[in-house]
């Protein structure tokens, strides 16, 4: 995101600063980049639930301060970045991106004035399975018979083969 585009979203209200409270959240965005004062990693969160539901938070971080690396690197590995993955400030752009998706609960406090987050625990977004639902349940050892298996939901349905979608199954 250029420097341009950060302006004019602050200057939109795009991001909230809620109330100090724990808050479920989904990462939506995430860059890293380098600065004249050192590295700085943003992450933007989505609230999922409660009042501020679908407000946006920016987590930003700065590795500019030995206590600041400490603090920030504690968050990353929370929201699940792989820490051995990581050399360069491009390397954790690139996990941040690996970790889109990922939902996480997320304490909120303000100290002098300034937004504080505090990454207690995440989940990575569950990726869809590509296993078929209508494979045997067991493997069947060569010379041996297949035991019937069960019907797929949409066999148990009714959706015979040449069925088409609304075709009603019962009489």
């Amino acid at each position: 995101m250029s420097f341009g585009e950060s302006l004019r979203r602050a200057a939109s209200g795009e991001y909230i600063e809620p109330p100090t409270a724990k808050y479920n959240v989904r990462v939506v965005q995430g860059d890293a980049r380098e600065t004249k004062s050192g590295p700085v990693a943003e992450v933007i969160l989505e609230i999922l639930e409660g009042e501020h539901r679908g407000g946006r938070m920016k987590h930003l971080m700065f590795f500019n301060h030995p206590v600041g690396v400490e603090i920030n690197t504690e968050a990353l590995v929370s929201y699940g970045v792989e820490l051995d993955k990581i050399n360069e400030v491009n390397d954790l752009d690139t996990e941040l991106q690996r970790i889109l998706g990922t939902e996480a609960e997320v304490g909120v406090s303000y100290r002098n004035d300034y937004i504080q987050f505090k990454v207690h625990r995440s989940r990575p977004p569950q990726p869809k399975s590509d296993i078929p639902n209508d494979l045997p349940a067991e493997p069947v050892e060569p010379g041996q018979q297949q035991q019937q298996q069960q019907p797929s939901f949409a066999q148990a349905a009714g959706q015979a083969p040449g069925a088409k979608f609304g075709d009603v199954p019962f009489d």
